[in-house]
């Protein structure tokens, strides 16, 4: 079969800019980037690709970064995590106001309390990882100013909404204002000055020095 010069030649977005007699050919896709493809991508039996990886590639749902994975929707591992974590709140935000859910849910936390009693060595455990994850959320929220001030108000809400539902008890009003009283009583002059003096309720000097005097009595 006698040889054909194919330079200049177009198929798909892609145009042969140099035909060496090779088994491949060199050519450019529409958006400029040059690169070898075979010879047959001339044939119509050919059923490969007729552009550029990257203008076949799609965006990436999390960053916008190009992907050339036709099955996949994120370029790295951590964009796919953060996908799974977003479909993940989004399908509870579905299901959290639901009957079975908070069946299923309520049933979760006895199980889980007992087993929190009953082995010490998974509570130890347990409160660990708690803590751990404590941790990382709030140098992740001291990250974002925007966040944090919406997860404190978030956190404000909820107490608020919690001493409602505790005065509305008498017995449960009566035992929150006892543990209230024991835990003021418990602090320390340095834990004094560092909830209320620090910028957050200020003291007057003469609260500073009953306070002093009475760790110093």
């Amino acid at each position: 079969m006698a040889w054909i010069d194919r330079t200049n030649h177009k198929v798909g977005d892609l145009v042969c800019i140099q035909d060496d007699k090779a088994a491949q050919i060199l050519c450019r896709c529409k958006c400029g980037r040059e690169n070898l493809y075979p010879r047959t991508i001339f044939k119509s039996t050919y059923r490969g690709p007729t552009a550029c990886k990257y203008c076949r590639a799609h965006p990436c749902e999390i960053c916008s970064e190009p992907v050339f994975k036709t099955n996949s929707f994120t370029c790295s591992d951590a964009c796919k995590k953060e996908r799974n974590n977003r479909k993940e709140k989004q399908r509870y935000q579905m299901v959290k106001g639901t009957v079975d859910f908070k069946a299923t849910r309520q049933e979760y936390l006895a199980s889980l309390k007992l087993r929190l009693e009953a082995d010490p060595e998974f509570r130890s455990f347990f409160l660990e990882r708690h803590r751990e994850a404590l941790k990382k959320n709030r140098i992740k929220l001291s990250e974002d100013p925007e966040k944090l001030e919406q997860y404190r108000q978030k956190q404000r809400e909820r107490e608020r909404q919690r001493l409602v539902e505790i005065r509305a008890d008498d017995g449960q009003w009566d035992e929150y204002k006892a543990k209230q009283r024991e835990w003021y009583h418990s602090l320390s002059y340095e834990d004094y000055l560092r909830l209320f003096k620090d910028g957050k309720s200020p003291l007057d000097e003469v609260t500073l020095r009953l306070i002093g005097g009475v760790y110093n009595a």
